[in-house]
């Protein structure tokens, strides 16, 4: 119980082999842990999370990070993605169809996003 204690408590001194193997651990923990563990990644600025595939004349096409998309109410994810749209390339878009591009996982990995002017 006492060594417990003097683990949480980090009561070692600095230089003993006690002090080493905990800090060795820690560094261990945050430099071995695969980030997908704990599914935290910074979000990005909607704007920047959408680029443009082709800029045909007649419809275009755009791939958008999964948040993007799934952050929106399915009742208003037109209208969110027209304004997304319109900010990210100056002009008035309407969107046409939004299919989500999912990997061997059977996870979603972008959504492309067809709209015409």
């Amino acid at each position: 119980m006492r060594t417990v204690r003097q683990l949480v408590l980090w009561t070692h001194p600095r230089g003993s082999w006690q002090y080493d193997i905990l800090a060795i651990a820690i560094l261990a923990f945050i430099f071995l842990t695969p980030g997908e563990i704990f599914h935290d990644q910074p979000r990005t600025t909607s704007l920047r999370s959408i680029d443009a595939l082709s800029e045909d004349s007649e419809v275009m096409l755009f791939w958008a990070e999964p948040f993007v998309v799934d952050d929106i109410d399915v009742e208003d994810r037109d209208e969110e993605l027209n304004s997304l749209l319109r900010q990210r390339t100056g002009r008035r878009l309407t969107v046409i169809d939004v299919h989500p591009s999912i990997d061997e996982k059977g996870e979603v990995r972008a959504y492309l996003i067809y709209a015409r002017p």
